[in-house]
């Protein structure tokens, strides 16, 4: 997937709790900060966000579901509101496979690295 948002100067502080932050308003801003969390660690908890951000879980559940289009599916966050070339670019990838790996003959297929390793 491609990564259209700039992470760099988002302050991620997951290792450190930090209940002594007030409560934020969902916003444009941490819609951008929580979209960074995400496509850096897709498998990200509710409670690293809202130890990290000091938002409430309702904050974040309405970031993440209402305002970005994601569901959490098998541990990951997935986006669901994929444009078009996007899709497309899924598509020609998936139909690319079965030539690139020789319909599964291939031992190149056991280099591809699985979602679940990222």
């Amino acid at each position: 997937m491609q990564n259209s948002r700039d992470c760099h100067d988002v302050p991620f502080i997951f290792n450190e709790f930090r209940d002594d932050r007030p409560s934020t308003a969902v916003n444009n801003k941490n819609f951008d900060i929580v979209a960074c969390v995400i496509e850096t660690d897709r498998h990200v908890t509710y409670h690293e966000i809202r130890a990290s951000l000091g938002m409430d879980t309702s904050q974040i559940h309405a970031i993440l579901h209402k305002h970005l289009g994601t569901k959490k599916l098998h541990s990951r966050w997935i986006p669901h509101n994929s444009t078009e070339a996007q899709k497309t670019g899924r598509v020609t990838w998936c139909n690319a496979m079965p030539t690139t790996f020789k319909e599964g003959a291939s031992n190149s297929v056991r280099d591809t690295v699985k979602g679940d390793k990222i």
